[in-house]
Parts: C-alpha cells; structure tokens; sequence
C-alpha cells in the first residue's frame, strides 16, 4: 500500500489546523482587522497575562489604555468572579473558573476614539451573523458576531438628536470561544443543588 497519499493528506490538514490557531478570526471585516496587527498578534487568549499586556502596551495599559491615535482599547481577565452555567435538565448550576486560569487574557475590546462610521460598502464577511443587540443605551444597536469569538457592534439608526450616526461603530470585540470558556470551568458547581 502507498502511503504516499495518507502522509500528503495530514501534512494538508495540520498545516489548516495550524493556520486556523495563528490567526481565530477568520471573519474580520476589512479595514478593521486588529488581530493581523503586530501588537495584536502577541497576545493569547488563556495564556497571556496582565504582565504580558504591559510588556506590549506599555506600563500604564493592563486594563484600558490608546491603542493608536484612532482607538481605545481594553483587555478582559479571567478572576476569581468569572463564571459559567450550565443547565441540566431544569437546574441551572453556576461553575467558577479554575483558579490556574486567574489572571489569563479572556477578552479584548477596541472602540473608537472619534467617530468611525462603517461606508455603506463594508463587505461582511459570510461568517458574520448580524442582529438587533441588548445594549445599555436607548437605541438600536446591531451586533454582526461571528458565532465564536468576534463581534463588531454599530448603531442601525440616525439618533434623531446627532449623538450618533447609522453604521457608526461602537466597539469591535474579540474573545475566547464558548467551549474554550466552558472548558476553564471547575467540574464541581459552585451552586449544588
């Protein structure tokens, strides 16, 4: 038997494999790709600490900080309060992170330092699933969120007071996957029944 076409097939599949691990967010959309940034590409989601973010952003940048002349950004940790349930049957049970997991990087946000209105011509990419968003603002938010870990948030109307425009960009959000996140969970609840 050749083996010839068995060894060609899995040095294609973990070169995918290993692309996909370089880069999670496939669904960027043009224009506002921060994860392809140098300063981005050294942070990773569980394994990146406060300590790691200062040695990219600087001293004064472990939680909030300008990441360039156009944006803000904002870095999210996994801690002590961090939590997620899981429904059995009727229960819901409340699951705390592991405690190894304290401190790692769960989450970066970027939002704009002055207005940055999506052109009407913004290609979204297929992955991205758009929808009315709950925000805490009195109006019409959309989120366009990739089902995983990217989410891109935008006003989907004028603010008849000039506060806002449509497709004004509110923030753009990346963070770690749902299973990624439920994976860090302890295996006792923190809630028994």
């Amino acid at each position: 038997m050749n083996k010839f076409p068995l060894v060609f097939i899995c040095l294609i599949l973990s070169s995918v494999t290993l692309a996909a691990q370089e880069n999670p967010f496939l669904n960027e959309i043009e224009g506002l790709q921060f994860s392809k940034q140098e300063k981005f590409k050294g942070l990773r989601f569980l394994s990146s600490t406060r300590e790691d973010v200062l040695s990219v952003f600087g001293s004064d940048c472990a939680a909030e900080c300008n990441y360039d002349e156009s944006w803000n950004i904002a870095f999210r940790y996994i801690d002590n309060k961090t939590k997620g349930s899981k429904t059995e049957g009727r229960i819901t049970l409340l699951y705390n992170a592991r405690p190894e997991f304290y401190g790692k990087l769960q989450g970066v946000t970027l939002s704009p330092r002055k207005k940055y209105i999506l052109p009407e011509t913004a290609v979204f990419p297929k992955g991205l699933q758009c929808k009315s968003a709950a925000f805490p603002r009195e109006s019409e938010i959309e989120a366009c969120w990739d089902g995983t870990t990217l989410a891109y948030y935008f006003y989907s109307e004028d603010d008849p007071k000039g506060a806002f425009k449509k497709n004004e960009l509110v923030l753009v959000r990346y963070e770690i996957s749902h299973d990624n996140f439920m994976n860090i969970l302890e295996s006792e609840p923190a809630n028994p029944q």
